[in-house]
């Protein structure tokens, strides 16, 4: 149980990197998962987990599409149990084969700013609406 006036919401630190950062770091483009941003944070913060000699790049087989992917994507992967491990064998999504501590040190103080900013501008939101329960 969460403390009275504790407001919880779900955020991803994707979602609250601006567009053009977010699609260096993360994305169709950039990977999903075990990509270079994803693994720079990982060397940045904890770099006795990461085996830098066994990094490979790994993309899923997907078709190119006509739409917008994520819809696309999000449907493959949800409509089933084991989807990721079809798509993505290695358990890669991206390369990870270019990732550093020191771009991951940045990385992370950006996630930090961003993440910070999107929980500055709900509580001013909340504030300014004069909610005071978010329900």
């Amino acid at each position: 149980m969460l403390p009275e006036k504790t407001r919880a919401f779900a955020l991803s630190y994707w979602g609250a990197l601006p567009k053009p950062r977010r699609d260096e770091f993360i994305g169709v483009v950039a990977g999903f998962h075990a990509n270079a941003g994803e693994t720079s944070a990982t060397l940045a913060a904890r770099p006795d987990t990461v085996e830098m000699e066994e990094a490979t790049a790994g993309w899923p087989r997907f078709p190119k599409l006509k739409g917008p992917a994520m819809p696309t994507i999000l449907a493959f992967f949800e409509a089933r149990e084991g989807s990721r491990y079809e798509a993505l064998p290695s358990g890669v999504w991206g390369d990870p084969t270019e990732a550093s501590a020191e771009a991951g040190d940045a990385f992370l103080d950006e996630i930090a700013t961003a993440v910070c900013n999107v929980i500055e501008d709900t509580e001013k939101t909340f504030a300014q609406m004069k909610v005071t329960q978010p329900y």
